[in-house]
C-alpha cells in the first residue's frame, strides 16, 4: 500500500514539473531554449508515465515492459502528429517484466530513439 501511495505522489509531482516546463517553454523567446525545455519536459513525462503505470497496476515495483513500450510508442506518435504512421513490432514473450530501476532508463532510451 505504501508503494502504491509513493508512486501516486511521484507521478503527481512529475506531472507538475512537466506542466512547469511547458509553461516556461511557452514563455521562452529563444527557439533553442524552448526546444531544450520541451525536450526536458518529454523526458520527465516518460518517467511520470512509468509511475502512472505503477500506480494503476498492482505491481508497484516492476513493469511489464512490452505493454509499457507499446503504450509509450502510441503516446509518442500521437504527440508528434504521427499516429498510425509509427509503430513498433515486438519480438518478445507476452510479458517481459523488469524492475523499475531497469525499466526507467530503457524507457528513456526508447523515447529518445522514437523522437
Amino acid at each position: 500500500m505504501l508503494l502504491h501511495e509513493v508512486n501516486h505522489r511521484v507521478k503527481n509531482s512529475l506531472q507538475l514539473v512537466t506542466a512547469l516546463l511547458s509553461l516556461q517553454a511557452a514563455q521562452a523567446a529563444e527557439p533553442v531554449l524552448r526546444a531544450s525545455l520541451l525536450e526536458a519536459r518529454g523526458r520527465v513525462a516518460v518517467v511520470a508515465s512509468m509511475h502512472q503505470r505503477l500506480y494503476s497496476t498492482s505491481a508497484h515495483d516492476r513493469v511489464d515492459l512490452v505493454a509499457y513500450l507499446r503504450e509509450l510508442t502510441a503516446e509518442n506518435a500521437a504527440a508528434h502528429g504521427a499516429k498510425g504512421r509509427i509503430g513498433l513490432d515486438f519480438d518478445a514473450d507476452d510479458e517481459v517484466v523488469l524492475a523499475l530501476s531497469q525499466a526507467v532508463p530503457l524507457a528513456l532510451v526508447v523515447s529518445e530513439l522514437l523522437t
